[in-house]
């Protein structure tokens, strides 16, 4: 964050490092670029996103299965790129989408990215908030 925000002077794009919700209704945006998937606790994260009533939620290049549930497998690096292997959360699609219509979300957009590792499929999905879509109408 601390990069990005040196690098990008623009008042209308704000980088976070943690979540307060003292800023709670003040994004319109959220965007998890290739990310989700790294946290220990992707539910949780989603959970506390969805809480600062943001209007859409965009989770970009994330690997999702076909399955019922969720599945944790180790990313692999080539060490001549980045020597450090992790954990990565492969989501349940049909989960994640019910969990964030649960939350008042519709998902509005779905798109399959060129990228990924290890045989998965990488989505972009785009959802907006229920009660928001009254207003992009008018």
């Amino acid at each position: 964050v601390s990069f990005v925000k040196k690098k990008i002077k623009n008042k209308q794009l704000k980088f976070v490092s943690n979540l307060s919700f003292k800023n709670k209704n003040k994004y319109q945006v959220i965007l998890m670029q290739s990310s989700l998937q790294y946290f220990s606790n992707p539910y949780d994260l989603l959970d506390k996103l969805v809480k600062l009533n943001s209007r859409f939620i965009i989770i970009d290049e994330i690997p999702l299965t076909n399955n019922q549930s969720d599945e944790i497998t180790i990313q692999y690096n080539p060490k001549k790129i980045y020597p450090v292997n992790y954990p990565l959360h492969i989501l349940s699609e049909k989960k994640i989408k019910n969990y964030l219509k649960q939350k008042n979300f519709i998902l509005i957009c779905e798109k399959n990215c060129s990228t990924g590792i290890g045989g998965y499929n990488y989505k972009c999905l785009v959802f907006i908030k229920r009660w928001k879509i009254k207003n992009l109408i008018k």
